[in-house]
């Protein structure tokens, strides 16, 4: 059976035409699947990096909310008192008192006001047991106003009988009041 040269022709013809439409409809098949392919893996990593965000989010908001409150703590201790600061001389001579410290003394240094909080430096003297003074420094550290130590200083008695004497320099924090100065 021998195949007739037109048949022949026609065959490759018709292969021809079906590898060329094959061809065409297989290589856009092949672009499109490979485009479709490197958006979602862009949208899997877009996806990914929204994932991370939120989680850093929800840090990053436990965090605020815990320098929120160390703010309203600070707005509190720092808040506009009729008390003067003369009173608060007052109760940190009274703490000393309670706390069995002897020898006492209390100054006024400078005051200073920076962005609408005012600070005045007292100078403190005192002498008792350590376990005085931690105690006293405890009951100043609970204070109502916001007072922090910008020098504290320990020395021993000159006969080491367990006795300290307490030198710091203490800065009372207020908001300077508005009306002041008008």
């Amino acid at each position: 059976m021998r195949i007739d040269r037109q048949q022949l022709v026609i065959g490759l013809l018709a292969l021809a035409v079906i590898a060329g439409f094959g061809a065409v409809g297989y290589y856009p098949l092949i672009h499109k699947t490979h485009r479709i392919n490197r958006i979602v893996e862009q949208r899997r990593q877009y996806m990914e990096k929204t994932d991370d965000l939120v989680v850093q989010l929800a840090t990053i908001q436990a965090r605020l909310e815990q320098l929120e409150e160390v703010e309203r703590e600070y707005n509190r201790r720092i808040s506009i008192n009729s008390q003067d600061v003369s009173e608060v001389w007052g109760q940190i001579a009274d703490e000393m008192k309670t706390h069995g410290l002897q020898d006492q003394v209390i100054q006024p240094r400078e005051q200073t006001e920076t962005n609408g909080v005012q600070c005045n430096t007292i100078s403190l003297e005192c002498t008792g047991s350590l376990p005085q003074m931690f105690a006293f420094l405890q009951a100043l550290d609970r204070f109502e106003r916001l007072i922090r130590f910008r020098k504290l200083e320990l020395q021993n008695d000159e006969e080491f009988s367990g006795r300290l004497k307490l030198i710091a320099d203490a800065r009372v924090y207020c908001q300077a009041d508005p009306l002041v100065g008008r």
